[in-house]
């Protein structure tokens, strides 16, 4: 739209599929690490990081199997006037990113126990917390309640990879 300018040049993202026997060295480190339930998530449901990040516990029918993703969380950048770079960066809750990302999908059983367990941590530290308890519903959150930082999956995510020769 603005004469005499040129797209910059995207580095494309390098998809890798992991072989069966990698994804399970990853699962088995990811067990033992705080975002189990958020990589069996994109793992096994095929959720985006936004969604995952969106997600809260009244969305998942247990006795259907099921999870209904009607949200995503992402950053919103603050910029103040006069000024072209954002000062900070918000957590926001959006709607999902096409009327297509609506949808109902199955959840296998291994994935609905973990969401039972991390339910009971939630309940937890709600319960110790008290009024410093931001209680959103979220089911991947902050000891605190708060959302995670958008960065913070793609960080855990990495350092997992790194430590167990993962690509």
């Amino acid at each position: 739209p603005v004469p005499g300018t040129m797209p910059y040049k995207r580095k494309k993202t390098n998809v890798i599929i992991l072989s069966k026997e990698k994804l399970r060295v990853l699962l088995a480190a990811a067990s033992k690490s705080n975002w189990y339930l958020e990589i069996l998530l994109a793992v096994f449901c095929g959720l985006r990081k936004g969604e995952i990040g969106g997600l809260k516990f009244s969305d998942f029918d247990m006795e259907q199997e099921t999870v209904s993703i009607r949200r995503q969380i992402t950053s919103n950048p603050i910029i103040p006037k006069g000024q072209s770079k954002p000062e900070e960066y918000q957590i926001i809750e959006r709607a999902p990113k096409t009327e297509n990302s609506y949808r109902t999908i199955r959840v296998p059983a291994a994935v609905l126990k973990e969401i039972n367990i991390r339910k009971k941590l939630v309940e937890s530290n709600r319960e110790k917390l008290g009024d410093s308890y931001f209680d959103y519903g979220y089911i991947s959150s902050q000891e605190n309640g708060l959302p995670h930082g958008t960065a913070s999956f793609n960080v855990a995510l990495s350092k997992l990879c790194e430590r167990n020769a993962l690509p």
